[in-house]
């Protein structure tokens, strides 16, 4: 289903009902900040909205995500290897970039 999201006609590829939020940023680099915002409004916005508040997907704004992926690397996986309704990306994105999209989301979407 596409969403509208300001403008921009975003597929969302499914539902996710296990990312919820996040918690403190990992460092990062002005390219990789970049590239993980890139990633999110390609990938993500269609499912989790501009400002992680969800559309058909979850919310993923800071607070109870971070409860059930504590470190990045959980996150990692999640968004790499999929769960449940979240479809996996490990075979769409390269790891800098799912990294890269890990970091912007645990850094408050911003």
């Amino acid at each position: 289903m596409d969403e509208d999201q300001g403008g921009l006609e975003v597929p969302c590829p499914e539902i996710s009902e296990t990312v919820e939020s996040q918690g403190p940023a990992e460092p990062q680099t002005v390219e990789s900040s970049t590239i993980g915002k890139n990633v999110y409004v390609l990938r993500c916005v269609g499912c989790h909205g501009i400002d992680g508040s969800g559309v058909v997907g979850p919310d993923i704004r800071p607070g109870e995500v971070l409860e059930k992926y504590a470190s990045a690397e959980s996150m990692e996986a999640l968004v790499r290897e999929g769960l449940g309704e979240m479809p996996e990306f490990g075979s769409k994105l390269s790891d800098a970039e799912i990294a890269a999209v890990v970091a912007y989301v645990r850094g408050g979407l911003g």
